[in-house]
């Protein structure tokens, strides 16, 4: 009798071992897989299906863009091994993830944020996201319209996040990283406009100053005669005109 006890309790001992998740309220437990291959929502959706169908889950949330899924299930009933290889028959190979594989539970996502205005839309957007529960830290700009949330992945996720946002009025989807190479882009090529800009503008620039500065210089002098000054038409001084011409280019090419 002693000796099947031990074994009883040796197998319960693995079992705790093998369960390879956090125990949460109420005696269930919480595990994290890394899921590959998943693409779109339609993924996610399939995922989020599938496991729900499964006895002994009690919550399941999939985040397409950190390819991780967090499961809340009953160990007397199901695995995390087992949820991963039911995952893995999908066709997105699954494997089990360490508890502190998920960090201490912290989310962060990059969201691209259309329809902002002013200065008002984006107090209104940080004010409601920091209302939501789980969001510890939100950070919105209105001149790339974009804005950088964090949360914590137990009590919220990405789509309660986007859906707050769009309920609002707005239009909110996740950045991808595509998305963030071509912002990086576009700003690469902002930077090379303004460039190419400050200098042509310091080319043509300088010159005026420099025309500016001389009859300054030349009509300060004492017994300058303004009669005596070169003027190409009647009413345009040799002065205007090669300011005019100078200034021109700036006008309409500078801008670009």
């Amino acid at each position: 009798m002693y000796s099947e006890h031990t074994a009883v309790s040796m197998t319960e001992d693995e079992a705790d071992l093998d369960q390879g998740g956090t125990e949460v309220a109420g005696g269930h437990y919480k595990c994290w897989l890394r899921v590959q291959g998943m693409t779109c929502a339609s993924c996610v959706a399939t995922i989020e299906t599938h496991v729900k169908k499964m006895e002994g889950i009690k919550s399941v949330l999939v985040a397409l863009m950190a390819g991780k899924a967090e499961v809340l299930y009953d160990p007397g009933i199901v695995q995390p091994v087992t949820i991963a290889a039911e995952i893995a028959k999908l066709g997105f190979p699954t494997s089990v993830l360490e508890e502190n594989a998920s960090g201490d539970g912290e989310g962060l996502v990059m969201i691209s944020i259309k329809g902002m205005t002013c200065s008002s839309c984006v107090f209104s957007i940080e004010k409601n996201l920091l209302a939501l529960e789980g969001v510890s830290e939100v950070s919105v700009a209105l001149a790339t319209e974009r804005g950088r949330v964090k949360f914590d992945t137990s009590k919220t996720g990405v789509r309660d996040i986007l859906g707050l946002v769009n309920s609002l009025g707005f239009t909110a989807t996740i950045v991808s990283k595509e998305d963030r190479l071509e912002g990086a882009l576009d700003h690469q090529e902002e930077i090379t406009k303004w460039r190419n800009s400050f200098l042509i503008s310091l080319i043509f620039g300088v010159p005026c100053m420099g025309i500016m500065m001389y009859y300054m210089i030349l009509m300060s002098r004492p017994g300058h005669d303004h009669t005596s000054d070169c003027c190409v038409l009647p009413g345009l001084s040799l002065e205007n005109l090669l300011l005019f011409v100078l200034s021109t280019p700036v006008q309409f090419i500078g801008k670009y």
